[in-house]
């Protein structure tokens, strides 16, 4: 009898022991917060980064000559090759506001053209070690490899009322601040309006890989799934609110589970009417591993 008594403790003891690892496995797997919410980070930071330095190399061809002060916080232009149409910015300061220190260089060179105004010149943009820190967080993210910006239009931003560049790159890599090294592609169209003497910039995604339309960057994330970043309207950019976009909404695709990003938000989560003030958050949307709506209130 003693012996049937322990054979039943025992099988119950290991019955409990399988629930309770299952049960561990299960909430594990549906608690995905985390994963979601670096996978919208890091294609955010890109995303704000690469504009701005866009800006910034558009800003050097338009102001930079000998003698001339640097328009770049934190930066210095070597223009001693502009006889070849070649400016080098040295990054080693903070941007404008102070949220990020910046280091390494781009250089900007004019590939086809004589001046970067004309109707389809081209510049191409070199990302050397170009590393961005948050100071708030010491997170950073570092940039090597090329893209190509088209002046389709012609004209000069900030003095024509509207010019449309178009960028893209398949050799651009990402370091991220755990050392890992991904490959990513960009694909965009940039139309910039100029509205007594405030710039908007409006953001669309022009790629195309594996089905998916609209993209505005595409390759492996930090834990090396694939993923497609979809713009589904216009993300829009101004002046008034340097780095912060202040609508639109992009998706994130290919990943195990999808992500919708709304951009323009307060920081109780709540849509900032366009010119009323700057938004604070931006917010994603996801469905876990168990079927559940989640959603996170994520810092610009």
């Amino acid at each position: 009898m003693k012996k049937i008594f322990h054979y039943i403790l025992v099988v119950i003891v290991a019955a409990g022991l399988t629930l309770g690892s299952c049960k561990k496995s299960s909430t594990t797997e549906t608690d995905d917060t985390a994963e979601q919410q670096q996978m919208a980070a890091d294609e955010q930071t890109q995303h704000n980064e690469s504009e701005a330095s866009m800006n910034e190399a558009n800003d050097a061809m338009y102001s930079t000559g000998v003698g001339k002060t640097s328009p770049i916080a934190g930066a210095t232009i070597d223009s001693s090759s502009i006889a070849q149409k070649k400016l080098i910015v040295n990054y080693n300061g903070n941007n404008a506001d102070g949220s990020r220190f910046r280091s390494g260089q781009i250089i900007v060179q004019l590939t086809n053209g004589t001046h970067w105004k004309d109707l389809g010149a081209i510049i191409t943009v070199t990302y050397k070690a170009f590393k961005i820190t948050r100071n708030a967080t010491g997170k950073s993210l570092t940039f090597d490899g090329v893209v190509t910006i088209t002046n389709v239009t012609g004209g000069k931003v900030f003095s024509d009322a509207n010019v449309i560049h178009t960028a893209a790159s398949n050799a651009f890599t990402i370091t991220f601040d755990d050392g890992t090294t991904r490959n990513w592609n960009l694909s965009r169209k940039r139309t910039f309006t100029n509205t007594a003497g405030v710039l908007s910039i409006k953001t669309e995604g022009t790629g195309n890989s594996d089905g998916n339309a609209n993209l505005l960057s595409w390759g492996q994330n930090r834990k090396g799934d694939n993923f497609y970043t979809q713009i589904s309207s216009p993300i829009i950019f101004s002046t008034t609110c340097v780095g912060k976009p202040i609508t639109g909404t992009k998706i994130h695709k290919g990943i195990s589970r999808e992500i919708s990003v709304t951009f323009g938000l307060d920081d109780n989560g709540n849509t900032i009417a366009v010119g009323s003030a700057c938004p604070t958050k931006f917010r994603i949307n996801w469905t876990n591993a168990a079927g559940k709506s989640k959603e996170a209130l994520l810092n610009y």
